[in-house]
């Protein structure tokens, strides 16, 4: 599992199991990171199919290691604090479908603690005994922070006007030398208000941010005051 932003580095994985005293020998693939809009982005899919103890295939109650290895002009640096080893035991066939990836991710177990350092990163984990299918999975996807929005009452504030102002209001005036008429949210009232302004007149007023306020009837100027928040007006 890899990232699209790293599209093109290259690490080798491994894996090899031990049932004391033998040691299974490494079975080491070189991976290119793939491009796509995929999610969740599979870089390499393989299945191996056999009798225990052949083509690497584990011992029932062995101890299985799971590792990357930066070998010679491999570009990709594990990072212990987002990057993760995982496995899964299961009699459920999955494929490399989005559908299945996410399924088996969500019921895959981290391989822990961490251990290596540097160029080789590893972890080790109870191959177990049950069911027919074994998962390794190499899991370099980086977790990514996004600020989501909010709103209790109104939908149209959280998709249409996302800000990184807390405040739900703005602060505008309108002035005409005509009677008019305007449309807004008004943040005192919480809820959709027309009002009327005398030619001549100004008026000041306290809107909801996700909706710009409207002249319905009439011709005036509108002027956005203050985006975050009202002053006291």
């Amino acid at each position: 599992m890899t990232n699209n932003s790293e599209a093109g580095q290259t690490i080798h994985t491994e894996y090899f199991y031990t049932n004391s005293p033998y040691v299974s020998p490494v079975q080491s693939n070189l991976v290119t990171f793939v491009s796509g809009s995929t999610n969740p982005l599979v870089s390499r899919f393989n299945s191996v199919s056999g009798n225990q103890g052949t083509a690497g295939i584990p011992i029932d109650g062995s101890t299985m290691t799971i590792a990357t290895n930066k070998i010679g002009t491999d570009t990709f640096v594990f990072d212990p604090a987002s990057d993760s080893f995982k496995y899964l035991r299961t009699n459920t066939a999955f494929d490399s479908s989005p559908g299945d990836i996410s399924t088996l991710l969500s019921l895959a177990s981290a391989a822990a603690p961490l251990m290596g350092s540097g160029a080789y990163n590893y972890a080790n984990f109870n191959a177990g005994s049950a069911d027919d299918f074994l998962y390794l999975i190499w899991d370099f996807r980086t977790a990514t922070s996004v600020e989501l929005c909010y709103d209790a009452e109104f939908i149209d504030a959280v998709c249409c006007a996302c800000t990184s102002c807390d405040d739900p209001c703005s602060a505008w005036s309108v002035y005409s030398g005509v009677d008019l008429t305007i449309g807004y949210y008004d943040c005192d009232l919480n809820g959709y208000t027309e009002m009327s302004v005398l030619a001549g007149e100004s008026f000041s007023f306290c809107a909801r941010s996700w909706y710009t306020p409207t002249i319905i009837t009439g011709e005036g100027s509108l002027e956005l005051v203050q985006e975050c928040g009202c002053p006291r007006l």
